[in-house]
């Protein structure tokens, strides 16, 4: 209520210092999954699975799994060592 009392260039100032602060607050949010997973593949290499695992968190087959109904096209293939795979990013 007592916003409402402020003449309006008080309310402006109000209003960018509380959207400032909403905009550094997300900022300093935590990423998902599927962000970490994206940044690493964006390279469009090949990446094992170990190395997401560190990088993105395990188990990450739900960031996969998520990442492409969001669009973006992962290819899936064996590593040749072992029982691991390998993904890249192909396409957003």
């Amino acid at each position: 209520m007592q916003f409402l009392k402020l003449n309006n260039s008080l309310r402006i100032l109000c209003i960018r210092l509380i959207l400032k602060e909403i905009k550094l607050k997300m900022s300093k949010r935590k990423k998902t999954k599927v962000e970490l997973l994206i940044d690493v593949l964006r390279d469009g290499a090949w990446h094992l699975g170990d190395e997401l695992a560190i990088k993105v968190g395990y188990p990450f087959a739900d960031a996969i799994n998520k990442a492409r109904t969001l669009g973006y096209e992962i290819e899936t293939a064996w590593a040749g060592v072992g029982r691991k795979h390998k993904y890249r990013l192909i396409a957003v």
